[in-house]
């Protein structure tokens, strides 16, 4: 897929995404509503970013692993 393409479909995904969160939160500013679309957009990255690193590795090995720093995780802010 030609990258002119590509960016024009993440531009339209994005507005699309910023059309809802005003359709959600209203109340919120402009400037509130563009901070949640980066969040929206860092999440989107951070899942390719993941996806290309953990490429050919089980997802059930994955969710294994996760699940365990999870509870570590836990387990030290407990105390």
């Amino acid at each position: 897929m030609p990258a002119a393409l590509d960016a024009l479909q993440e531009v339209e995904r994005y507005a699309h995404t910023l059309k809802v969160l005003r359709e959600r939160h209203p109340e919120k500013s402009e400037r509130d509503l563009m901070e949640s679309l980066a969040t929206v957009k860092e999440g989107d990255e951070t899942i390719k970013l993941i996806r290309t690193r953990f490429e050919g590795i089980p997802s059930e090995e994955i969710e294994r692993e996760a699940v365990k720093a999870v509870r570590e995780v836990r387990a030290e802010a407990a105390g």
